[in-house]
C-alpha cells in the first residue's frame, strides 16, 4: 500500500485515522462478491477503527487484533485480556 493513497506516511497514534481507506476494493471483497466465504485470522494492522477493520473490508469473519501484537498485553488497551498475561 502506497502511503500517498491513504494519506499516511508513518504509523498513526491510537485513535487517529489509519490504514486502508474504506473505498479501497480488496481481494476479500472480490471473493465475497462471487460467493466465497472469507475469514482472516491474525494481526490486521491496516486500520484500527471499526470502519477499517477486516469485516468492513470484505472479510465475513475476523479473529485477531487490529494493530501490534504487544498491545494485547497493555492493560490500558481495549483488547487487553488479563488471562493472557
Amino acid at each position: 500500500r502506497m502511503p500517498i493513497r491513504s494519506g499516511t506516511s508513518f504509523v498513526q497514534p491510537m485513535g487517529k485515522h489509519d490504514g486502508l481507506v474504506p473505498c479501497e476494493y480488496t481481494l476479500a471483497e472480490l471473493l465475497s462478491d462471487v460467493g466465497y466465504a472469507t475469514a482472516l485470522l491474525g494481526k490486521w494492522h491496516l486500520g484500527s477503527e471499526q470502519s477499517r477493520h477486516p469485516t468492513a473490508q470484505g472479510f465475513d469473519q475476523w479473529f485477531g487484533i487490529p494493530r501490534s501484537s504487544d498491545e494485547a498485553f497493555w492493560s490500558l488497551q481495549p483488547y487487553y485480556d488479563p488471562e493472557l498475561v
